[in-house]
C-alpha cells in the first residue's frame, strides 16, 4: 500500500517550496559570505514565512554572534559536510541489506538520471546533493504548472512524493539529532535541524509518510570508522556550484536565481 495521499498543488504551491529549498541551499553552501553577512538567513526566514510561520521564527534563533569570521565558517562547513564525525549520507541511517546499500544508491541515481540531474563531485546520497535535487524537482513542478503541462505536473509531483517517502524524508531527523550531539553550537547544526523540521512539514503537506530509519543513527556503512584517524572520504565539495539543471529551471518557474536575477 502506498504511503502517499494526493494533495492539491493549490495547498502546497511548488514555487514556494522551491524558494525554501533554494534558501536552504544558499545557507548551507560552502560559499559562506551570505551566511556570515546575514543575507542567507534573511532569505531563509522570508521563504519559510510563506509556508510555515513557526519555522520562519526559528531562523531568528540561530546565533551567528560568534561566527562573523568567514574562515571559521569555512572550517566548520568542511568539518561537518566533508570530513566530519557525523556522516552526511542517507545510507548511514538506513538498515543495510545483505548487499549493503547498493539498492538505495541505485534508486537515488535512477531518480537523478530520469530527470537529467547530474552529480559529478559527490556521492548521490550526500545531504547537499539530495537537497539540491529536492529544489530541482520543486522548480520543475512549478515550471510544469506555469506552462499548463498537466501530465508533466502529475509526473513530477509523483516523483517528488516518492523521493521524499523513500529517501529525502527518511533520515534527516536522525542526522540532525546526531549532529546536535557531536557539533552543538555550530550554525550548520541549527540549519540542518531546521531543514529536518521543514522536510517533515513538507512531507506532511504532500501526504507522505517516509519510511523509518534504523534504530541506531549513524550505524550504517560508516559504523566503526574512527573519523579522527580515518576521516570520511569525499570526492569534492558538494554544492560548490548550483547545478545547471536547477539554475535553468528557476527562470522557467518564474523564480529568482540565487544571484537575485528574475526569470
Amino acid at each position: 500500500m502506498s504511503n502517499q495521499v494526493h494533495v492539491s498543488e493549490d495547498t502546497c504551491p511548488p514555487e514556494q517550496d522551491t524558494l525554501v529549498y533554494v534558501a536552504f541551499l544558499r545557507a548551507l553552501s560552502p560559499h559562506v559570505d551570505a551566511l556570515a553577512g546575514g543575507e542567507a538567513l534573511e532569505d531563509l526566514a522570508a521563504a519559510l514565512a510563506l509556508r510555515d510561520a513557526r519555522l520562519a521564527d526559528e531562523v531568528a534563533r540561530i546565533d551567528m554572534s560568534a561566527w562573523s569570521d568567514t574562515l571559521e565558517l569555512e572550517i566548520a562547513h568542511t568539518r561537518i559536510f566533508v570530513r566530519g564525525q557525523v556522516p552526511p549520507y542517507e545510507t548511514a541511517y538506513l538498515q543495510p541489506s545483505i548487499v549493503g546499500h547498493v539498492g538505495e544508491l541505485a534508486d537515488i541515481a535512477g531518480f537523478y538520471k530520469a530527470f537529467g540531474f547530474e552529480v559529478s563531485k559527490e556521492r548521490t546520497d550526500h545531504l547537499l546533493v539530495e537537497l539540491e535535487f529536492a529544489a530541482f524537482l520543486a522548480a520543475k513542478e512549478a515550471a510544469a504548472i506555469a506552462a499548463g503541462h498537466e501530465e508533466g505536473t502529475v509526473i513530477v509531483g509523483s516523483a517528488r512524493r516518492t523521493f521524499y517517502q523513500d529517501h529525502f524524508g527518511c533520515w534527516l531527523n536522525a542526522y540532525a539529532a546526531k549532529l546536535e550531539e557531536k557539533e552543538p553550537g555550530v550554525p550548520y547544526t541549527a540549519l540542518v535541524d531546521l531543514l529536518a523540521s521543514w522536510v517533515t512539514v513538507d512531507c506532511r503537506n504532500h501526504g507522505v509518510m517516509p519510511r523509518r530509519p534504523m534504530e541506531t543513527p549513524g550505524a550504517g556503512v560508516f559504523a566503526g570508522i574512527d573519523t579522527d584517524d580515518n576521516p570520511l572520504e569525499c570526492m569534492g565539495c558538494p554544492a560548490e556550484e548550483m547545478s545547471e539543471a536547477l539554475t535553468n529551471f528557476l527562470p522557467e518557474a518564474g523564480l529568482p536565481t540565487p544571484d537575485g536575477t528574475d526569470g
